[in-house]
């Protein structure tokens, strides 16, 4: 008998009880960026980790246990997105880093309602590496750039084909 069960994006909870969008908006944005307000500002300076036809400043709670990757209502809102569309797909494509991505709206119901969580399956797609400096507590997430990925994939090919 087969007991698997699929993990619905709408499932999964986390327990997330010290952060909150006003968090984000205040605290966490002036630790980030020297001062308050800059989440979902609009910028066009740097390399912001969102981008969907205009440019703002998202900022994520990095969860390795979650396998997907959330966005609260407020930040689909802020790009046009309105909750009756949301409501009958909870789910957007946006484009990071130039790769189209699947992002899920934080559910309602869960902890984590109002705040964006980073999940595996971004990780994922980014072949990305966590390091994380207990001594400084300090934590850096390295993203393999799209064309570093491709020359990867192509050489772990390569070399799973070689006999």
């Amino acid at each position: 008998m087969d007991t698997t069960k699929t993990l619905l994006a709408e499932d999964f909870d986390v327990w997330l009880s010290d952060v909150s969008s006003g968090d984000l908006h205040r605290k966490i944005s002036l630790q980030l960026f020297g001062r308050e307000g800059v989440y979902l500002s609009r910028t066009s300076e740097g390399n912001p980790p969102l981008i969907q036809e205009e440019i703002r400043w998202i900022i994520f709670i990095l969860d390795t246990s979650s396998p997907f990757t959330y966005m609260s209502a407020e930040c689909f809102k802020a790009f046009g997105i309105t909750e009756q569309l949301l409501n009958v797909n909870p789910s957007a494509r946006f484009l990071i880093n130039k790769q189209a991505l699947n992002i899920n709206l934080s559910p309602k119901k869960s902890h984590f309602g109002d705040v964006n969580v980073l999940g595996q399956d971004l990780l994922r797609a980014f072949n990305a590496t966590l390091n994380v400096n207990y001594e400084t507590s300090l934590a850096t997430i390295d993203f393999q750039p799209q064309q570093q990925r491709r020359l990867t994939e192509n050489n772990n090919a390569a070399a799973t084909t070689t006999v």
